[in-house]
């Protein structure tokens, strides 16, 4: 049983590294869209610094 576990937190720590590298691809996008020097991020997940799997929202994220 320890086995599919681990295999579910890997499985989701690869999700949270695919969506903070989307978030930061798009606030490339938008640095160099805008042409501005300093951009904020969209939506940088919130990670927890134990092994822990983070608390996921419900909600889903606004498109602009």
């Amino acid at each position: 049983m320890g086995r599919i576990s681990f295999q579910k937190r890997q499985k989701e720590m690869k999700r949270q590294e695919k969506r903070q590298m989307k978030a930061e691809k798009r606030a490339q996008r938008k640095l160099a869209k805008n042409g501005e020097g300093v951009a904020e991020p969209e939506a940088v997940s919130e990670t927890n610094e134990s092994n822990e799997l983070p608390v996921s929202t419900t909600e889903p994220m606004a498109r602009s």
